[in-house]
């Protein structure tokens, strides 16, 4: 059985809100450092921000667009 590629991104969810993080840079995993600066922008450009609609909001949309998205 063949495995398939490896993951390159990292999916996020923070107050509600997706965010798709590349974890690798230049063919390169990226550092715990470099992983935790990209946590933090999240958190430091959201911390004030209202929570948002999160998942549901997909799933009451039709079936083709939700797929899309």
């Amino acid at each position: 059985m063949e495995q398939g590629e490896c993951p390159t991104h990292l999916i996020v969810m923070y107050k509600f809100r997706f965010f798709k993080l590349n974890i690798f840079h230049e063919s390169k995993m990226l550092s715990i450092t470099e992983f935790y600066n990209q946590l933090e922008s999240i958190v430091k450009r959201y911390a004030n921000e209202p929570y948002g609609v999160g998942i549901g909001a997909l799933t009451g949309d039709h079936r083709d667009d939700w797929a899309r998205v």
